[in-house]
């Protein structure tokens, strides 16, 4: 079988059908389509057994398990030469698989795939505030990151490459670190999209933005990366500092050239259209601050996480010790 189309699933009534059908509707024949429920409580499930097609397999998780466990599960039980991986909120072109494996062919060395993804027409601010989050490159070719609501991945790399269970978040970068420390390509191609019905309200962008920065730190630091966090996470750092240091002149000025600073990126980086940009430069100050909060506390969760790991490994090395020493003792 040429490719297994894997989407986890967790209360997502309103978008499933649409996100299963636009999967089984691809141009690409020789596909399957797997559906990992993780213990939806609303009518998700009712729905999906409502889908007959002979091409989709439905696995039920009886707990809510987190995206890495439910995608694991998918693995296991494909059998396709790639393996696509949408989310379930998030519906694909017709061409959308077929695009996706092309890349595959190029190059040998390529082993993650990723897409274009869209976001639907703006209804409200924070969704403006969200336009192009998900945006990879500007142009085909070779990557150092893909997004799992929109990925392909060789069969023969991701089975003994499992997504690392023990994070909620930030598990498909860990994957691509994975996939690049082994000397491993990652490459996107603008052909292959699909629209994103992500959730767009002033706590989720908040949240979103906040877990990325912390897990994708803590990732980063996993793998023994070079950081390059964001100019405003070392500005906020800095104002932590004069505030505990009691400077709160020199908070200020700090304070001044962070939010300098990222109204200057909202104008490069944001829409052409100024009176757009004006609107959207409050709110993208408030998601990079998160996004730079989070990636000071990735770096301290991550310190936290190993010294819990170097203390328990030296407190068994030393009743290790005394136990040797106790059964060498003379009676």
């Amino acid at each position: 079988m040429r490719s297994s189309l894997i989407v986890c699933v967790y209360n997502q009534e309103k978008l499933i059908k649409s996100c299963v059908d636009a999967l089984l509707g691809q141009s690409q024949d020789d596909l399957e389509v797997i559906v990992v429920d993780d213990g939806s409580t609303d009518n998700t499930r009712g729905i999906l057994s409502g889908i007959s097609d002979p091409r989709l397999k439905v696995l039920l998780n009886e707990e809510n398990h987190g995206p890495a466990f439910s995608r694991n599960r998918g693995i296991r039980e494909s059998r396709g030469e790639y393996i696509l991986f949408v989310d379930s909120d998030c519906i694909v072109d017709r061409h959308w698989a077929q695009e996706m494996i092309k890349p595959f062919d190029l190059d040998g060395a390529i082993t993650i795939g990723s897409g274009r993804t869209i976001d639907p027409p703006s209804k409200t601010y924070w969704e403006m505030i969200n336009e192009g989050v998900n945006f990879i490159a500007p142009q085909d070719g070779y990557v150092k990151q893909s997004h799992s609501c929109n990925m392909a991945v060789r069969r023969s790399f991701l089975i003994n490459n499992l997504f690392d269970e023990s994070l909620p978040f930030s598990e498909d970068f860990d994957l691509c670190l994975n996939c690049l420390n082994k000397g491993l390509k990652i490459y996107y191609t603008s052909q292959a999209t699909l629209v994103h019905f992500h959730r767009s309200t002033f706590k989720s962008t908040f949240r979103s933005f906040f877990v990325w920065g912390m897990y994708n730190t803590f990732v980063k630091l996993k793998w023994q990366k070079p950081l390059f966090m964001d100019y405003g996470t070392y500005v906020i750092a800095a104002i932590v500092l004069c505030l505990l240091l009691k400077a709160v002149h020199m908070a200020w000025f700090f304070i001044f050239i962070y939010l300098l600073g990222l109204y200057g990126w909202s104008v490069l980086y944001g829409s052409k259209s100024f009176l757009k940009r004006a609107i959207k430069a409050p709110g993208g100050i408030i998601i990079k601050l998160a996004n730079s909060s989070g990636n000071l506390a990735g770096v301290l969760v991550f310190v936290l996480f190993n010294l819990r790991f170097f203390l328990v490994k030296f407190v068994g090395a030393v009743e290790n010790d005394q136990k040797n020493r106790d059964g060498y003792q003379v009676p």
